[in-house]
Order: C-alpha cells, then sequence, then structure tokens
C-alpha cells in the first residue's frame, strides 16, 4: 500500500511541474507511460478519401472530393531511470491528392517532432522540458491551437521548461516559461499567425500522498505579426492575466485527475474584459494496453480572432485506445468546441459549434508488419455561412516496424 500511495505522489508532482502552458498540450497532461523503448522506426504506405464540402467557397478554396495516396515514416525512443527521462518522437509523410483540392495544390506534408525531458538534480530540485513541433495541414485537436477548419500547410512550435522546487515534503513552487506559435502558409490566412508567450508561477501543497492543491499566477502575450492593424480595426495583440486554484488527485498510479479554475483578465486595444477559466483533463493509462484521456478548457482563445474584439471557447474531448486483442488494438477520440466571437460596428458576434469524431482500427497480422484503417468526421455549424465546415475523412494503410 506504501508503494502504491508513493507512486500516486509522484504522478501527482508530475502533473503540477507539466500544467502550465498553452494550447490542449499543457493540461493535466503527463508524459508517456515511463518505460524504456529502444529506437524503434516505422513505415507507413496508403491511401484513403477526403469528401469536404464548405458552407460558402471563397478565397480559392473549393469542395473536395478526391482519393489520395501517402507513405510516411517515423521513428520513437524512450529512457527512463531514477534520475533522467526522456521520450523521443518523430514523423513524416508526404500526402499526394488526385485532383486538385486548393487553388490547384495536390500535395501536402505532415511531419511531427518532440521531445519531452525530465530531470532530477536531487530530491527537491527537478526540471523538465517538453518541444513540439509540426509542420502539417490537417488541424490537429489534440493540441487545439489551430483555426477549427482546414487552411492549408502551418508550421506549430511549442516548448515548456519548467523549474520545480520542494521546499518541504508537502510544500513545492514551479515557475515556467513557454513559448509557442503557429505560421499559415498561405497569404489568405496568414492574419491568424500568432506568436505566445506565458509566465506561470504555481505554489503546491500536498494535503495527502494522494492529494495536492494549487494556487498559480499566469501571464500571458499574444502578438499576431502579419495583423496591420489601423484606427478602425486595431491589432489584436493581446495580454491575458490569470488566477487560478487548483487540484491533483490520484485515485490510483494509473487514474489521475487535475482540474484548475479562477478568472481569465483579457486586454488588447480592442477590448478589456474578466471571464471564468476552466481547465482539467482526466488520465486513465494501464501501461500499454488501455489509454483514455477526458480534457475541458473554458477561456479566451486567440486561434482565429480574425476582425472580432475577443474569441471565449470552450473545448473538450475524449481520445481512448484499447489493445482488444494481441493483435488488434482499437482507438477512438470526439472532440467539441463552442466559441463565441465579440463583435463590435463593423462585425456582429457570432458564435461556431464544431465536432470532430474519429475511430481506428489496428491489426497486427505478422510480427512487425500491421493494417491501420481510420475514419474521421468533422462538423462545424456558424452563424456565417462561409464557416460552415463538413468533412468525411477516411484512410487505410500498411505499417511496418523497425
Amino acid at each position: 500500500m506504501k508503494a502504491v500511495a508513493t507512486k500516486i505522489g509522484v504522478i501527482l508532482l508530475m502533473i503540477s511541474a507539466s500544467a502550465q502552458g498553452q494550447g490542449m498540450l499543457s493540461i493535466g497532461q503527463k508524459n508517456d507511460y515511463k518505460e524504456n523503448v529502444p529506437l524503434t522506426v516505422n513505415v507507413t504506405a496508403g491511401g484513403g478519401y477526403d469528401h469536404t464540402v464548405y458552407g460558402q467557397q471563397s478565397n480559392g478554396v473549393n469542395n473536395v472530393d478526391s482519393g489520395f495516396i501517402q507513405g510516411g515514416f517515423g521513428l520513437r525512443h524512450a529512457s527512463s531511470d531514477h534520475i533522467t527521462k526522456t521520450v523521443t518522437g518523430a514523423y513524416f509523410s508526404v500526402i499526394q491528392y488526385l485532383d486538385d483540392i486548393r487553388g490547384g495544390q495536390q500535395t501536402y506534408y505532415n511531419a511531427r517532432v518532440s521531445f519531452d525531458l525530465e530531470h532530477a538534480f536531487n530530491r527537491r530540485l527537478s526540471m523538465s522540458d517538453n518541444f513540439y513541433m509540426a509542420y502539417e495541414y490537417q488541424p490537429d485537436y489534440t493540441v487545439g491551437i489551430t483555426s477549427n477548419s482546414s487552411m492549408g500547410q502551418y508550421l506549430y512550435g511549442y516548448n515548456n521548461f519548467a523549474v520545480s522546487y520542494a521546499w518541504s515534503d508537502r510544500f513545492a513552487t514551479t515557475t515556467s516559461y513557454t513559448a509557442s506559435g503557429i505560421h499559415y502558409q498561405d497569404s489568405a490566412d496568414e492574419l491568424n499567425d500568432r506568436f505566445t508567450h506565458v509566465l506561470a508561477q504555481v505554489f503546491t501543497y500536498k494535503r495527502s500522498r494522494t492529494t495536492a492543491v494549487n494556487v498559480e499566477a499566469r501571464f500571458e502575450y499574444d502578438n499576431y505579426p502579419q495583423f496591420p492593424g489601423s484606427s478602425s480595426t486595431p491589432s489584436p495583440n493581446y495580454t491575458a492575466f490569470y488566477l487560478l486554484v487548483g487540484v491533483d488527485h490520484g485515485w490510483s498510479p494509473t487514474l489521475t485527475g487535475s482540474l484548475k479554475v479562477g478568472a481569465q483578465y483579457y486586454d488588447s486595444d480592442r477590448i478589456q474584459k474578466t471571464e471564468p477559466y476552466l481547465e482539467s483533463a482526466l488520465n486513465y493509462a494501464v501501461s500499454r494496453v488501455t489509454n483514455v484521456r477526458w480534457y475541458q478548457q473554458l477561456g479566451f482563445d486567440g486561434s482565429n480572432i480574425g476582425d472580432y474584439d475577443a474569441e471565449y471557447s470552450y473545448r473538450t474531448g475524449i481520445i481512448a485506445s484499447q489493445r482488444i486483442t494481441e493483435k488488434l488494438t482499437g482507438n477512438a477520440g470526439i472532440h467539441y468546441v463552442h466559441s463565441n466571437y465579440k463583435g463590435n460596428d463593423t462585425n456582429p458576434s457570432t458564435t461556431d459549434n464544431e465536432i470532430n469524431a474519429s475511430v481506428g482500427m489496428n491489426y497486427k497480422f505478422w510480427k512487425n508488419l500491421s493494417v491501420d484503417a481510420n475514419y474521421s468526421y468533422t462538423t462545424i455549424a456558424s452563424d456565417i455561412a462561409s464557416r460552415d465546415y463538413n468533412r468525411n475523412y477516411t484512410t487505410l494503410g500498411l505499417n511496418a516496424s523497425f
């Protein structure tokens, strides 16, 4: 029993140290299951079908009804001991559509690189760094940083650096700095480019081996470098200050939860406003057999402000994977986004509702060879017809591991 409680305490400390930042990457997220993984290389090949219908076609964006072929490779490595833990991953793929889908473009690329590091200098002092970079054209709902609809290729980078110090067995502090940025390749979308800086200070008190409470002060600055700004339409650059209280709880070594609530003060040349803020996550992980994650976030969102004064959104999602048999693994996810856009004299207020659902299967029919089948459906219902968006996306491919 003591060993179980100790494991839960370690999990809680890990959650406290990594729960700052911006986007879904930072909400109650703990690193992957801790085990040593030798360098593994995956090679994939396959194809699929993309059927996309827009409520109103504009800016060279047309409805899509095309098959595609794709190929890619990835690698993964994890190393873990009592002092230092690292997880490294990379993936690259090329997608070739059989028909023109966006202004004559048929070839797209998806590339992702991630590196997570945790290091304990001694029993009291530790640090962590979480790095993620992606060049892709599919909105990644598990990250939750992009515009909701498909907007061509974009480059996204994220890095969270945190230092934690345990002043006693019960009291600890964590100081973190997060830098992130997104750049859209198409000139029609570049007004949504932005860079974000977040400084956070967390004070954590461990009430028991399984429960910790915390208070957090967070400062955020968002800059839109491509938005010209004028006297009639000021730049959407904004600062935000958060004051939050939270709790982290571990019901078992495999089931943990995190909750933070408080106020977010939003200040830009367009609007100054204070609204409630919430972020929470529930993680259930039993080795590689079963993994379930549920997240929520409520607050100001800078992903698609445009000419609106502000965007206030609620995001939630459940992601699950289950090894059904020794050869068959299933995965599923559903994400929901409700966005309120604060209007002004030239743009009336509007509301978007978005759902993204996906399901997939992986069947391992030989030692290092498997087949993957995935389907996802995305729909956006908006007060503005040009925002409406429905997509059916299906893939089938072979995956070889070495």
